[in-house]
């Protein structure tokens, strides 16, 4: 437990029940319905952080359950806990201590493994400590990083570029057209005709009929 001026924040894993005096519970692992049950006139938050060696908390989620335990009614109790009590809530119990008693990221995280000991153990928790009170108490938000093109084979990926008949000729193949990502090529339910504008018949060496052939041999004179 720790014991600010106002409040007190008890950091712990998941309870079977509420302890008395407690009026608000934050449950970092975002279950909307908790396995132990809610007493009447206590509010109940769900806000789920990420947990795991490789886990990325937003300083958005950190700054919402500061706000959040912040805001207990004085002289009562906010309980914040996720599984096992020591990353996820040693994370959040540690900046709210920087917030109310201007603590260093260090230091609250030396109190919080005194508290609850053994206290924050992955580095990676520690880190986004460090950063988000740093961010907080410099007043600038954490510069976004811009997402480059992927690379293939060593070069830079690329929109595909299709080759599409002139409406000029239709047998020239030497118009580059950029499509959209959602334009089909091929359309199953369609003629050929009408997939490809009707120029089919113009690519493709189709027999003549047997009319035509007809009218464009010259007529022989009957030999009597």
């Amino acid at each position: 437990m720790w014991n600010f001026s106002r409040y007190r924040l008890v950091a712990t894993e998941e309870p079977q029940t509420i302890p008395p005096g407690t009026t608000r519970v934050l449950n970092l692992r975002g279950s909307k319905t908790p396995a132990y049950p809610i007493p009447e006139g206590v509010l109940y938050k769900a806000l789920f952080l990420q947990g795991g060696p490789s886990a990325r908390v937003p300083f958005w989620k950190i700054s919402k359950a500061v706000d959040f335990v912040r805001q207990t009614e004085p002289g009562s109790a906010c309980l914040v806990h996720c599984q096992h009590g020591l990353n996820r809530t040693g994370l959040v119990a540690c900046a709210v201590a920087a917030q109310e008693i201007g603590l260093t990221a260090e230091e609250a995280m030396e109190a919080f493994s005194q508290i609850r000991p053994p206290g924050i153990q992955r580095q990676q928790v520690r880190r986004t400590l460090r950063k988000w009170l740093k961010w907080v108490r410099s007043g600038s938000p954490p510069a976004k990083k811009t997402r480059q093109p992927k690379k293939k084979n060593g070069r830079i990926h690329r929109p595909p570029v299709l080759n599409h008949r002139s409406e000029e000729n239709p047998r020239q193949h030497s118009v580059h057209v950029e499509r959209s990502g959602r334009e089909r090529i091929f359309i199953p339910h369609q003629s050929i005709g009408r997939r490809h504008g009707g120029h089919v018949r113009n690519q493709v060496h189709a027999r003549p009929s047997t009319k035509e052939t007809r009218e464009a041999q010259p007529q022989q004179e009957e030999v009597i």
